[in-house]
Order: structure tokens, then C-alpha cells, then sequence
């Protein structure tokens, strides 16, 4: 199916909105998550693969649908994005915001 520019970036905003919900709603609260432990983040790291995940599905049903390859990369895109937030959350110092590895 051939969809014009205008139709093209309304999906390519949905997919990419939808790929960061996928991955917000499967990951505990940012407010939780600033307070695990990184070695204790199962429930982080399962969400995160979830969420991706289901993004990757989006983005490829609407990629199949119209007969483009963008969509996918966009959601995937966004879905990772919003993983590597969590990731910082996970591993940043309280009371700085400085992630541990960058301390000295």
C-alpha cells in the first residue's frame, strides 16, 4: 500500500510513541527504579525486553502493512531509547544523577 508523506509521518509519530509506551508500561515506575539495586534488576531488564520486544512487532506489522521499512526502525528506535533511560536510571547515583562508571 502506498500512503502519502502526510499519512507516513502520522504512522512513523504513532510507532515511535507507541515503541516508548511498549517499554514504560512493562518496566516498574522511574521513581522505583531509582532505588533498586543494579544487581537486583530482573523485574527492570524483563520489562525492557518485553517492551522492546512488542515494539519490534509494532513497528514490523505496520512496516509489512504499508510496504516500508521505516516504521520498524523508528519504533525500534524509540523502544531503545527508552530502555537506555531506565538503564541510567538504574545505574546513576542519588544524589549526583552521575552514573556509577562515570564517578573516579
Amino acid at each position: 500500500m502506498k500512503v502519502n508523506d502526510a499519512a507516513l509521518a502520522g504512522l512513523l509519530a504513532t510507532v515511535a510513541v507507541a515503541g516508548a509506551t511498549a517499554v514504560k508500561d512493562h518496566t516498574p515506575d522511574a521513581a522505583i527504579v531509582t532505588r533498586t539495586d543494579p544487581s537486583d534488576a530482573g523485574d527492570v531488564r524483563h520489562g525492557q525486553v518485553a517492551g522492546v520486544a512488542i515494539a519490534v512487532g509494532i513497528g514490523g506489522a505496520v512496516a509489512l502493512v504499508i510496504g516500508d521499512h521505516r516504521p520498524l526502525l523508528v519504533a525500534v528506535a524509540a523502544a531503545v531509547a527508552a530502555a537506555l533511560v531506565y538503564e541510567w536510571l538504574l545505574h546513576r547515583d542519588v544524589k549526583t544523577g552521575v552514573p556509577d562508571q562515570w564517578r573516579g
